[in-house]
This record gives C-alpha cells, sequence and structure tokens, in this order.
C-alpha cells in the first residue's frame, strides 16, 4: 500500500506538470475546445481521438510476467492527449500517428485537452488479443483549463481492434455537469511512444 501511494503521488505530480504544459501550448481562452463545444452541443453527440502518451504508462510492479507485461490484478495508470475527429491516421497494421517517440504530441496545435486513465487488468495484456483485458476509469479533460470542462466514464475494454464497445458516462464539469449517457471506444492501434490509440464517440442525454 505505501509503494501504490508514493506511485500515485509521482504521477499527480508529472500529470500536473504535463497540464501546466498543455495550457502553456494551448494559449489563451479561446482554445479549439471552444470552436468545437460550440458545434458539439447542438447535438451532443460527437467523436473525438485519443492519442495515449506511451511514457507516461505506469503499472504497478507486480504481478508482471517475464517480459514486463501486466498480469491479471496489474493495476495502472495513463494519460494522453485528446485531439479533434479525423486527426489521427493508422495504417493496415494497426500503427497509429498522434504521439512522437519521446511523448510529446505529433500535432500540438491540435491537441484539444487531456486524457487519463486508471484502472485494473482483468485478463493479461501480453496474451488477450480479444474480449475483455481492463476495467477504466477515463477522464476527459477539455480546452485550457484541466478542471473545468471533464467527462469521466467507466467499464470495460475490449483488446480487439476495430470493434465498437460501449461505456457508461457517468458525470462531468462545467459545460458538461450534468453529462449522462454513453461512451463508444474504439481501439485504433498503437503510436510511436508506444501508447494507445482510440476513437471516442460521446451520446449524452439533453
Amino acid at each position: 500500500m505505501k509503494r501504490s501511494v508514493e506511485v500515485a503521488l509521482v504521477l499527480m505530480v508529472g500529470l500536473l506538470v504535463a497540464g501546466v504544459g498543455l495550457v502553456a501550448a494551448l494559449g489563451g481562452e479561446d482554445t479549439d475546445f471552444d470552436f468545437h463545444w460550440k458545434r458539439w452541443q447542438r447535438s451532443r453527440t460527437f467523436t473525438v481521438e485519443v492519442a495515449e502518451n506511451g511514457t507516461m504508462f505506469s503499472p504497478d510492479a507486480e504481478p508482471l510476467d517475464d517480459d514486463g507485461w501486466p498480469l491479471y490484478g496489474n493495476e495502472f495508470i495513463t494519460m494522453g492527449y485528446l485531439y479533434p475527429e479525423g486527426t489521427l491516421t493508422c495504417d493496415s497494421d494497426n500503427n497509429c500517428n498522434g504521439v512522437n517517440p519521446d511523448g510529446t504530441p505529433e500535432f500540438p496545435d491540435r491537441v484539444i485537452g487531456i486524457w487519463t486513465c486508471r484502472g485494473w487488468h482483468i485478463a493479461d495484456a501480453a496474451t488477450t488479443s480479444s474480449g475483455i483485458v481492463i476495467n477504466t476509469n477515463q477522464t476527459y479533460a477539455f480546452g485550457d483549463n484541466p478542471t473545468a470542462n471533464i467527462i469521466t466514464t467507466e467499464g470495460f475494454e475490449l483488446a480487439d481492434f476495430n470493434l465498437e464497445f460501449e461505456r457508461a458516462v457517468t458525470g462531468g464539469t462545467g459545460e458538461f455537469s450534468k453529462a449522462r449517457g454513453m461512451q463508444i471506444q474504439e481501439f485504433l492501434g498503437w503510436n510511436a511512444s508506444i501508447g494507445t490509440a482510440y476513437s471516442m464517440t460521446f451520446e449524452l442525454s439533453r
């Protein structure tokens, strides 16, 4: 427990530093989020893309397999960048863009927020290529203030590429303070930082 608390504190500092950097990169009050929100709020259904920063993936020290991949029961936290729909491209081998090998965003001018994900492996990561692999909480922090406009979701995640599945929207802040509904997630592939890439569609109740 002590080790887990120490790891969590280190990660929180890292996330806050990254958030400050992102705010600086976005700059000003009239961010891309404001532009997209004006369009999104008409239907309350919209899609964003997530590019995980693989350098920020931090699993527990155990259980791991011999190659360092998380096994059943391993807890983790990670983070990434939110992009507008249509930013990411992936080839036929599910190799995607969006993040540079050092973890920086490949398209910094298009970043519209921060994504964080924490949860547990409920299948062995290295050997699971189909079906449920993790159970997670995801936080989508839109705009230049990482606490102002948030959506949170809960649910299982599948290991299958290009297969849509549903998660529950559990709440939010700011423009999303009464958010309820459904998140439709699709695993697109892996990027150069050894992070994942996703398409996320939100269908929010009015």
